[in-house]
């Protein structure tokens, strides 16, 4: 009863939005001169893309200042963070409006709204993702929206273990834009990034850096096959092959498989039926059995060859 009432009051901790700055390992880039040509519905003045690696998985930090130009990005007064409360709570750092000299700061009068939307839900599945909105009041063409916050962005089965990516889009506003990452001592993970990533990386002990002021439009070659789209991404893991993700998840399928055999048992089920490849063990004691003595399955590819060597 104390671990449930335990876990409970950390869901319900980890349920709401936190306020604080932002963290040592967020760097954040100084805001580009707006020019005074500038079109198109926004200006990036500044979009800081981070992530940091410890020994607890992964934390997202994401900051901007975007100058609204056109009516239609108004839009982005539309704040939206999603997380998983198993994994902690998202902390905001800043939520500004800039006008006219004047800065505004929303945290001292607006809140967010948390939202469960369960999308799964008719299909019987949780996830327990929880959703935080605000509108940003009053916002006006000729303002700048300044914004950051920091999400925990693992997945608690992985515990500390955890991979993602970093990129930058093909077309992307103009402005300067900023991607990190970090790593504590011992979490660096293993970094795979495009030959275009190669030539801008800024390489640190414990972090890799990728800075952009007005990026180009990015165009693959006409009809050419997706592989080509693959450009401006960085890649990183805390596993350094395929069978270090197959050793985490291979004890996770072998408990539900026994938890629900269990379950079976209790609710008075049949009890296990053994499978072909199970049945054929007992035959197999000797090795001088040859192909004629000892059926041979071959479940994967559900072909089967009798004792009498026919095939069905």
């Amino acid at each position: 009863m104390a671990s449930l009432l335990a876990g409970s009051t950390a869901y319900a901790a980890n349920s709401k939005i936190q306020t604080g700055p932002a963290p040592k390992w967020a760097v954040q880039s100084e805001p580009m001169p707006v020019p005074a040509d500038a079109a198109g519905a926004v200006f990036i003045r500044r979009q800081d893309t981070e992530v940091h690696l410890d020994d607890k998985g992964q934390l997202l930090y994401n900051g901007y200042r975007i100058k609204i130009l056109h009516p239609n990005a108004l839009q982005l007064g539309n704040l939206s963070l999603a997380w998983n409360p198993a994994a902690g709570s998202p902390v905001v750092h800043a939520m500004k409006i800039h006008r006219e000299g004047q800065v505004i700061d929303l945290l001292k009068t607006a809140s967010f709204e948390i939202l469960r939307r369960e999308d799964q839900l008719e299909a019987a599945r949780l996830d327990g993702n929880l959703t935080a909105v605000l509108r940003v009041p009053d916002l006006r063409v000729g303002d700048e929206i300044e914004f950051g916050a920091t999400l925990p962005a693992s997945d608690p089965t992985l515990g500390k273990d955890d991979a993602g990516l970093l990129l930058l889009a093909a077309d992307p506003a103009p402005g300067r834009y900023h991607l990190r990452l970090s790593w504590e001592e011992k979490n660096k993970p293993a970094i795979k990034m495009t030959n275009d990533m190669m030539t801008v990386a800024e390489q640190s002990p414990n972090a890799i850096d990728y800075r952009f002021d007005n990026p180009g439009v990015l165009a693959p070659p006409k009809d050419a096959p997706p592989r080509y789209q693959w450009q401006r991404v960085v890649e990183y893991s805390s596993f350094s092959d395929w069978q270090g993700i197959s050793r985490l998840f291979a004890p996770l399928f072998a408990n539900a498989s026994s938890s629900e055999r269990q379950l079976l048992t209790q609710a008075g089920g049949r009890p296990h039926r053994r499978g072909p490849c199970e049945a054929a063990r007992p035959r197999c004691r000797r090795p001088e059995n040859g192909a004629a003595g000892c059926p041979l399955y071959l479940c994967r590819a559900e072909w089967r060859q009798s004792d009498t060597g026919r095939s069905r």
